[in-house]
């Protein structure tokens, strides 16, 4: 008998919107002023889909700066402000398809992000995408951020459906370990194969979300 599906809940930096790029960049211009320099593959493997508080304190420590990890939260956010003011959105491949294609289904629909709220604001309003999610969970909402289940959970409580109802498309480890510790299924979405290790605690891996919906449908009865 195919799981009954009423909700899914998607993260969004490296899910829905291609921003960790531009999260790379913005944390390399940075650090640059302090003479450190982050490779991209380092950034990815280690920093990506993690709240910005919790690497500059790593970042502080390791390379011993002066500078309060506060201070460097507040500079990097400004630039990934002002980058998503500048310049339009992209769509992770499929995420607008997706979207759509859930909502038609008469999903509720909710975004889970370790970002600021102000981070989806662009989005919303250049997209016009407000219509599609039910709801948003950001790092303004919750007291601990992924890979605390906090944010999950206030999802879960949001949607007002059971566990068993909902899934959650994720591209980061530190998200694939939120969601499975809210007790919710987890689909990690990442086309890098070499990085689909870190996201074994998912219950599957997809390289796209077009084989994840595939997998859905075939696997689902939505609505």
């Amino acid at each position: 008998m195919k799981q009954t599906l009423k909700a899914v809940f998607f993260d969004f930096d490296g899910t829905i919107v291609n921003s960790e790029i531009f999260h790379y960049q913005c944390f390399v211009e940075v650090l640059n002023s302090f003479d450190v320099h982050i490779e991209e593959s380092d950034y990815f493997l280690n920093y990506a889909g993690i709240p910005i508080d919790v690497n500059s304190e790593r970042i502080v420590a390791k390379f011993n700066l002066e500078v309060l990890p506060e201070e460097l939260v507040e500079k990097i956010e400004e630039l990934v402000i002002r980058h998503q003011n500048d310049h339009e959105p992209i769509f992770m491949p499929y995420a607008e398809e997706s979207i759509k294609y859930y909502k038609n289904k008469g999903l509720t629909l909710g975004i889970v992000t370790a970002s600021p709220f102000r981070s989806i604001v662009s989005f919303f309003k250049k997209k016009s995408f407000e219509d599609h999610f039910n709801f948003t969970v950001t790092f303004d909402d919750v007291n601990k951020s992924k890979p605390d289940p906090e944010c999950y959970l206030q999802a879960l409580e949001k949607s007002k459906y059971k566990s068993s109802e909902v899934i959650v498309f994720e591209d980061t480890e530190n998200g694939v370990k939120a969601a499975k510790a809210a007790g919710l299924t987890c689909f990690a979405i990442q086309s890098e194969k070499e990085l689909h290790f870190k996201l074994e605690k998912a219950d599957k891996v997809f390289n796209s979300l077009q084989e994840a919906n595939e997998y859905v449908a075939t696997n689902f009865t939505l609505g």
